[in-house]
């Protein structure tokens, strides 16, 4: 952990539930104007642990900047990454006092950290501000059962294409554009349950179809065909690719 800097202090619950009340039109906007008043900036240095599974689930987190990834130890020792956390992302929700994931940084990141009460605080200032924040919940619900039927449904070359497809467009990228990711291939295998060199040979398919370009850089690939990569993590075998 490379910083630390205190964004708010000595916030109770009657002043919180003040300043909740004083949004009349919560939106993402302001939900995250609000939460920049109740928490602690946390700075993590490349591949660093923010949270480990069985840790106390005392806080939740926004990310700032960078990139975090979710993973689970399996039983037989295999590692499996759950999910992805972009800048904007909530995570670090738990159903009970204990962690069952592992959060680590990728690259360079800055999270937000609020203590885990501040949501029922949040409920009882105001209905509608708790529900906005619920829908940032649901959307990373959405995320995670998307994440479940691709491992579940999809074969390897439609996992790799949704997967860049996915964050293609989650960083806006168009035709021509450069996706940086800041991940090892073993941890791109690991998310998409896949050896790391059925990904490299995957990778290679969407190379020679003319959908990518991948650099001497494993982490950086250039969107050819974005549409087409869509085609392809919709139904491979039906775009000539299997």
């Amino acid at each position: 952990m490379f910083q630390y800097r205190v964004l708010s202090a000595g916030v109770t619950a009657d002043t919180l539930s003040c300043k909740v009340q004083d949004i009349s039109a919560p939106n993402e906007a302001t939900i995250l104007a609000l939460l920049d008043r109740l928490g602690i900036d946390l700075g993590f240095a490349r591949h660093a642990v923010i949270f480990q599974e069985k840790d106390q689930a005392a806080h939740f987190y926004r990310l700032v900047k960078g990139t975090v990834q979710l993973s689970k130890l399996r039983i037989n020792g295999r590692r499996q990454i759950v999910r992805l956390v972009l800048p904007g992302d909530l995570f670090g929700f738990e159903a009970d006092e204990l962690r069952r994931l592992t959060a680590e940084s990728l690259d360079e990141a800055v999270v937000a950290q609020y203590p885990t009460e501040v949501l029922d605080q949040i409920g009882n200032g105001s209905p509608q501000l708790h529900r906005a924040v619920m829908r940032f919940l649901r959307l990373q619900l959405f995320s995670t059962q998307e994440h479940a039927v691709m491992l579940g449904r999809q074969t390897a070359l439609e996992r790799v294409a949704a997967f860049l497809h996915l964050l293609a467009k989650r960083k806006n990228i168009k035709n021509g554009g450069v996706l940086m990711l800041p991940m090892r291939r073993r941890d791109f295998a690991d998310y998409l349950g896949l050896s790391v060199e059925t990904v490299s040979r995957m990778l290679t398919k969407l190379k020679d179809a003319g959908l990518i370009a991948v650099s001497k850089n494993h982490g950086k690939f250039v969107i050819r065909d974005i549409d087409s990569l869509e085609d392809v993590m919709l139904d491979a075998k039906a775009y000539g690719l299997s």
